[in-house]
């Protein structure tokens, strides 16, 4: 199972998630890559789960998940042993990575949908 393979069979596509599918430029290409490494290394249940989200989802669920398989990527490589979605109970994290014998809970964030991810503490606003 393959990034572009799962993506072109997905319904509603971002102009970069139709870009990253197809196009032959080296930085579609290397993230393809860096995509479909992030899928082998999940477990066969959770690749299979990513996939059927990804062609289900709309062009803002279809990013969001790429970023999170990117970092979760990036983190393994660091050696963070990083779990996907990991059970946490009622909430649902992106990723967990474990430094220094602690379990740390991770969110990724895409960038054009920062308001979502905004709080209110005491009348300021932040992150």
């Amino acid at each position: 199972m393959s990034i572009a393979s799962i993506l072109a069979s997905a319904v509603q596509k971002s102009d970069w998630a139709v870009w990253l599918a197809t196009s032959s430029a080296t930085p579609a290409v290397e993230t393809r890559a860096f995509a479909d490494r992030a899928l082998q290394n999940l477990s066969r249940r959770t690749a299979n789960r990513i996939g059927r989200r990804l062609q289900n989802s709309d062009g803002a669920g279809i990013d969001a998940v790429i970023h999170e398989l990117v970092a979760f990527e990036v983190c393994r490589s660091l050696h963070l042993n990083p779990t996907f979605e990991p059970d946490a109970g009622t909430q649902r994290p992106d990723l967990s990575v474990e430094i220094d014998d602690y379990t740390v809970w991770c969110d990724v964030f895409v960038t054009y949908r920062p308001t979502s991810t905004l709080t209110t503490f005491e009348e300021h606003e932040g992150l």
